[in-house]
């Protein structure tokens, strides 16, 4: 085979796969991460939201307000809103703060445990996320409700939350770090600031949310030093990010900052946290970021004629260039709204 066919098969197939990705006929896990202060009138994202999930007429949420502080009201403006964008959605009521309920009951029913399984997506709501990971994974241990969520995941589902919903995205979260100081004075400890979370991002990757408007570089650097993670992705209020493997779509009026940490190094003789060589860029609307290649493409308005042209911010273990990874680019305002204190 000369190389000329060679050249042409490989091309064919890789334009196939391409063809496959753009029309949706590959399936795979998608984690929402949603900042928190979701304004219900957010269509852009809600509406991407239900697309993840299958679309109007095909997905299937399973609402979970485990983490509020008034689980009927929280899980009804969810399911409220879902319904305005053609999903169907159920309010699945396993939560700690649930006004007559028997939680254990709930946790262990067959057939809520069912009905979870038979949903395409699960939707977590804010409140404290301490609640989340002490109902449906109490000292480490899965349920069979959290068994279930993971079901619908592994099986190419999405699994969404929004503020305390989004810290339980990563293998460790915060549990009730507000005092970013004593965090960087390296207050981090098991059950207290930090804890397990339920992992739906996997291994490298650290989320935050109310990031920019609550300040929480501060907080995210310490622990990602101390817990190996390499990458960090904050999102900010009223903005969420779609991971979906390695890629990274940022959607919503204020975005999310990447954190990448593969060059980073700190000097323990200084006796206080320190980082150097830690990379920050900020993710615009309709940016999108791989983790495999380092690669950020522009939204495509920044792409436009007139638009900047595009530069490489950093490089693994090297310098700036020019290329096709964006650095910081422009914020667009949005409203924000009331959300919950984590």
């Amino acid at each position: 085979m000369d190389a000329y066919r060679l050249i042409s098969i490989r091309m064919r197939a890789l334009l196939a796969v391409a063809a496959m990705l753009g029309s949706g006929a590959v399936s795979a896990q998608t984690a929402i991460v949603i900042g928190g202060a979701l304004r219900m009138d957010n269509d852009p994202v809600w509406e991407r939201i239900v697309q993840e999930a299958g679309g109007p007429g095909k997905a299937r949420f399973a609402v979970l307000a485990t983490a509020a502080a008034n689980p009927e009201l929280s899980a009804k403006l969810i399911i409220d809103v879902l319904k305005k964008h053609g999903a169907q959605a159920e309010h699945i009521p396993v939560a700690p703060r649930l006004e007559g309920a028997d939680l254990q009951k709930n946790l262990n029913d067959p057939e809520l445990i069912a009905k979870v399984r038979a949903s395409n997506a699960v939707f977590f709501s804010g409140g404290a996320q301490g609640f989340i990971v002490d109902t449906l994974q109490p000292d480490g241990r899965r349920t069979a409700m959290l068994d279930a969520i993971w079901d619908v995941y592994r099986g190419g589902g999405v699994v969404a939350g929004t503020s305390a919903g989004a810290a339980i995205m990563s293998r460790v979260m915060f549990r009730d770090a507000l005092n970013v100081m004593e965090v960087m004075r390296g207050t981090l400890r098991e059950g207290h600031e930090i804890d397990r979370g339920l992992g739906f991002v996997g291994d490298e990757l650290f989320v935050d949310q109310h990031f920019l408007k609550r300040g929480r570089i501060g907080r995210m650097l310490p622990l990602m030093m101390a817990k190996g993670y390499r990458f960090g992705l904050g999102v900010e209020e009223n903005s969420a990010a779609v991971v979906h493997g390695d890629r990274i779509d940022v959607i919503g009026g204020r975005g999310a900052l990447f954190v990448d940490l593969r060059d980073a190094r700190s000097d323990a003789s200084l006796g206080m946290f320190n980082v150097r060589g830690a990379r920050i860029s900020y993710l615009d609307n309709g940016d999108r970021h791989d983790l495999r290649s380092g690669v950020t493409m522009p939204a495509p308005r920044k792409t436009a004629a007139g638009a900047p042209v595009p530069v490489l911010a950093s490089t693994h273990g090297g310098e700036a260039r020019r290329a096709d990874r964006w650095t910081a680019s422009s914020r667009t305002s949005s409203a924000t709204t009331a959300s919950s204190r984590r």
